[in-house]
């Protein structure tokens, strides 16, 4: 997983044997931690996903904010996270 800026995920990948054993939810949960605890202001996380990965984001909670884009012959669906944080 990489991101950028806290708030843009540009790489996201487990390996085939491992998934659907919960480890890229449980990667990004403790992305999520991260943000909370370094108290940024990220209050969206975007990616770019792959037409084969949406609902998998989907599941993690992402919706899509736009149609099939594509750049340099690359097809992917702008999406975004709403983070809500609970108030103190």
């Amino acid at each position: 997983m990489e991101i950028k800026n806290f708030d843009h995920i540009s790489l996201f990948f487990i390996k085939k044997e491992f998934q659907g054993k919960g480890i890229g939810r449980n990667l990004f949960e403790y992305y999520l931690r991260v943000i909370k605890q370094k108290n940024c202001d990220v209050k969206t996380i975007s990616v770019n996903s792959s037409i084969y990965a949406e609902n998998i984001y989907i599941k993690l909670g992402f919706r899509k904010i736009n149609d099939i884009q594509e750049k340099n012959g690359i097809k992917y669906i702008p999406m975004e996270y709403k983070i809500f944080l609970k108030k103190k």
